[in-house]
C-alpha cells in the first residue's frame, strides 16, 4: 500500500481538483496535461554509491517521478487507457561517490500519451539538474475554461510541512480501520503501477 507516491491522491489541491469537476465549472474535460520535473538524483552533480541504482535496470525518471502526478490523476479520474510511454535518449555519464560513476540506462526524461473517457492525455517527467525547484503539475482542459493545479509537496530546509506527515498518519490510520478505504487504496495504486511498470 506505501507505494506509488502514497500521500499525493490525499493531499488538500485533490479535493479542490474534484469539485472544480464535479461542479462543471470547466465543461466536460478534453484535455489532461501532467507534468514533474526535478533536479533528479543527480541534482548535486554526483550521486552517492547507495543510489546508484536509481541509474540501472530497475529504475528510470518515470518510475521515479510519475507517481507523483499519476497517483492523483487515477483517483480522481481513473487510469488513462493505453497510456505509451516516449523517452529522450540522453544517458550522461555520472559519478559516483566515493569513486567510480555510472551511465543511466535509460533517458532523463519521458513523456507517456493515452486516452482517459473524451479526454487526451500527456503525462511529462524530466530529470534537470540545474532546476532549483520542483514543478508538479495537473492541467485540465475543459470545453468551457481550464485550470493548472500545483501538486508540489513544498520542501523547507530539507524538511516536508507538518501537515504532509499528518495526511500520512491519517492515511494509515484509515487504511487499518477501513477496509473499504484499504482495498480503494490498494486499487488505485495497482492501478498507478500498472502506468508506469511497462516504462521498463
Amino acid at each position: 500500500m506505501l507505494v506509488s507516491a502514497p500521500i499525493n491522491p490525499y493531499l488538500p489541491i485533490v479535493k479542490e481538483i474534484r469539485q472544480k469537476i464535479e461542479s462543471k465549472e470547466l465543461g466536460e474535460i478534453v484535455e489532461i496535461y501532467a507534468k514533474f520535473i526535478g533536479g533528479g538524483p543527480a541534482r548535486r552533480g554526483y550521486i552517492d554509491e547507495s543510489r546508484r541504482w536509481f541509474f540501472e535496470n530497475d529504475s528510470c525518471v518515470i518510475r521515479d517521478l510519475a507517481p507523483y502526478i499519476l497517483s492523483p490523476l487515477v483517483t480522481l479520474l481513473g487510469a488513462p487507457g493505453n497510456l505509451k510511454w516516449y523517452r529522450n535518449s540522453y544517458t550522461p555519464v555520472i559519478p559516483v561517490v566515493p569513486s567510480g560513476e555510472v551511465t543511466p540506462k535509460y533517458g532523463s526524461s519521458a513523456t507517456g500519451i493515452g486516452t482517459l473517457g473524451e479526454a487526451i492525455v500527456n503525462v511529462s517527467v524530466s530529470y534537470r539538474p540545474y532546476t532549483k525547484d520542483v514543478v508538479s503539475e495537473l492541467t485540465l482542459v475543459g470545453s468551457k475554461s481550464q485550470h493548472t493545479f500545483n501538486l508540489e509537496d513544498k520542501v523547507v530546509n530539507g524538511e516536508h510541512p507538518e501537515t504532509t506527515c499528518i495526511i500520512a498518519l491519517d492515511m494509515v490510520n484509515n487504511a487499518v480501520q477501513s477496509q473499504e478505504f484499504r482495498q480503494q487504496n490498494i486499487e488505485q495504486t495497482f492501478s498507478t503501477l500498472r502506468l508506469i511498470y511497462g516504462a521498463i
